[in-house]
């Protein structure tokens, strides 16, 4: 998994198997670049890390040590159960090294149905679903049954303070209603016009609403017509402190992109442009109506200045008087 949202998307089913092994020492494999996340998500033991970035390039003398290195390592874990929510042809290959005596995995096409002697349990994959309810139809189909489905992500409070903190150094006043704008996406064609964004930000600061814009350290440099006029934390807040700051904000405004996602996991009240991705499989899950789409066709350009505006309201009234957000289902 690349993206900060398709790690996010493994949460709920990540708590279905917290919950059914409260003792198991539980341990993820992931990206080194997406390490970070995991410290979000309550209760987990332990990550180990790839680095992809040795497959891209390296000798292949270099992949074959890294490669050799891994199978050690996930051996030495003994692990009873390997559940492999990727489900590449590596990862399939990686669980069935692993001599775990028990590896689900899910089949998404019909070209890797050969997978399947890979695992013992499988799930065959619908496109009609969201990413998140694949992976808890995947624990389901190994025999787990989840009393209630969370999506609840937590931010270390070390990461709350330094939020705080940027807070103060903004001269925003942590009682006040806050709008935190996440302004691009990893694909432009899932961003709304930043000249809109910064109209929807003036439109309510006139109305006393604080606004606050993100971004990934490498997008300030393309906010700085935004930076004369608002306070922006794109090159001061790495991932976490970013969830930190969406914590501490009323409402969190974006396209599909993995900020947002953990937003909607940290039970704030968000705004989420959506196209050309699909909003039943890559929406903010279990809030489906937070999701805004053209009225024609799947450019987000196409959302109207008025719509968004009005979404944001909505969001703000149901938020008033809850500092917290909401609680998740």
């Amino acid at each position: 998994m690349y993206g900060i949202g398709d790690n996010l998307f493994t949460l709920p089913a990540y708590h279905v198997v917290r919950e059914a092994y409260p003792e198991a020492t539980l341990t993820f494999l992931v990206a080194k670049q997406n390490a970070q996340i995991y410290q979000g998500f309550p209760g987990l033991d332990q990550v180990l890390t790839i680095d992809r970035q040795v497959y891209h390039g390296a000798s292949y003398k270099q992949m074959l040590s890294e490669t050799l290195k891994l199978i050690t390592t996930v051996r030495r874990g003994k692990y009873q159960l390997v559940i492999d929510f990727t489900s590449s042809g590596e990862t399939a290959l990686l669980a069935l090294v692993s001599r775990a005596m028990e590896r689900w995995g899910m089949i998404k096409r019909k070209r890797s149905r050969v997978r399947s002697f890979y695992y013992t349990r499988v799930y065959k994959a619908t496109e009609h679903i969201h990413n998140a309810d694949k992976y808890v139809e995947l624990v389901k189909k190994g025999g787990l049954k989840p009393l209630g489905i969370k999506n609840q992500f937590q931010v270390p409070h070390e990461y709350i303070e330094k939020a705080g903190s940027l807070l103060e150094e903004f001269g925003i006043a942590p009682k006040r209603p806050l709008l935190f704008i996440q302004p691009f996406t990893s694909d432009p064609n899932k961003d709304w016009p930043l000249e809109k964004q910064i109209q929807v930000a003036e439109y309510h600061r006139k109305r006393g609403i604080q606004v606050l814009f993100g971004g990934a350290p490498d997008e300030r440099r393309r906010l700085r017509e935004v930076e004369a006029r608002f306070p922006v934390a794109a090159g001061k807040a790495d991932l976490l402190t970013t969830a930190g700051l969406m914590k501490l904000s009323t409402v969190v405004l974006g396209g599909d992109t993995g900020p947002l996602h953990m937003a909607v996991a940290l039970g704030k009240r968000v705004v989420m442009f959506m196209g050309p991705t699909s909003p039943v499989r890559y929406g903010p899950y279990q809030r489906l109506s937070w999701a805004l789409t053209p009225d024609e066709g799947t450019d987000t350009r196409r959302i109207a200045l008025e719509t968004v505006i009005k979404a944001i309201d909505e969001r703000f009234t149901e938020a008033q008087g809850d500092e917290d957000g909401i609680d998740n289902i």
